[in-house]
């Protein structure tokens, strides 16, 4: 099974080959583990959700794009990384490509816009984390319920927040990234991406239609006055996302197509009703 592939690899062809050779052997391990016996259906069918996900040519390829993004504004020159929230464990995957000093968190607990129970969660992460250990054993995967996390103070040179922020609840928020800034080292930066816009065409479509979308949507405005509340300050901000990826098949088989009109799309005004932002902000 091949997910990205050929015609597109064009000017950064060695890393986003790499990249992609990593998501397809991922993806391979989990087709091969998913029949694993006393699996419960929900955790199964959160399993197919994220194989799923590796399927979308058209996803990945904004994914990698992220990360050859934060390394263009050196993620690769930091030695020790956290990715906060890291869900299934796939963006701590691609990023161990980059640092070998990788330590991923993930809440055992209630978050915003969730879709399964905690305890599916928590399964489905475990064993997902096994099927990426088995392949890049050097992340260290870790849950925690509550804050502090049991990191010493200024001990991360970085920190990745990929669709994460969106997803932690109001009473919570500020408590959270007031422990973000204590760990993180004097002139670290946070490394944010997906994160869904308030101007987002998809979120207003989704909303229009009560179908999956996200509670809570952000503005540059929005963003900086959070993160300045605890000391951040944002260096870089870009607008991505325009295009819808949410079904596999047609994505995948208009990819080519979809995979330019996202650049072009990016250099005219429509580009403001893109999906998401990333970002990059330091401590200071």
């Amino acid at each position: 099974m091949t997910v990205l592939s050929g015609q597109f690899l064009i000017m950064k062809r060695n890393t986003y080959a790499d990249w992609a050779k990593r998501v397809n052997i991922l993806h391979d391990l989990l087709i091969k583990r998913v029949n694993t016996p006393n699996l419960s259906d929900s955790v199964r069918k959160w399993i197919f959700s994220y194989i799923n996900l590796l399927e979308s040519r058209y996803y990945i390829s904004s994914n990698i794009d992220d990360l050859l993004w934060f390394r263009k504004n050196g993620i690769s020159r930091n030695d020790r990384i956290l990715d906060f929230g890291t869900g299934g464990g796939y963006i701590a995957y691609l990023i161990a490509n980059v640092t070998k000093k990788l330590v991923a968190y993930e809440y055992k607990g209630n978050w915003k816009d969730q879709r399964f129970t905690n305890l599916t969660y928590s399964s489905a992460f475990s064993f997902a984390y096994r099927a990426v250990n088995e392949i890049e054993p050097a992340v260290q995967f870790k849950f925690y319920q509550k804050l502090p996390l049991n990191e010493k103070t200024e001990s991360f040179d970085g920190i990745i927040l990929y669709a994460v922020i969106e997803h932690i609840d109001f009473k919570v928020k500020d408590e959270v990234l007031k422990e973000l800034y204590r760990i993180l080292k004097p002139n670290g930066l946070l490394y944010i991406a997906k994160l869904p816009r308030l101007y987002s065409y998809q979120e207003y479509i989704s909303r229009k239609l009560k179908i999956v979308s996200h509670s809570d949507l952000y503005t540059k405005d929005k963003i900086s006055k959070l993160l300045n509340r605890h000391s951040f300050k944002i260096m870089k901000i870009e607008q991505t996302g325009l295009l819808v990826n949410t079904n596999v098949k047609i994505t995948n088989r208009l990819f080519p197509i979809f995979y330019l009109l996202e650049r072009v799309f990016n250099f005219f005004p429509i580009n403001f009703f893109a999906h998401d932002y990333r970002l990059i902000a330091k401590k200071i």
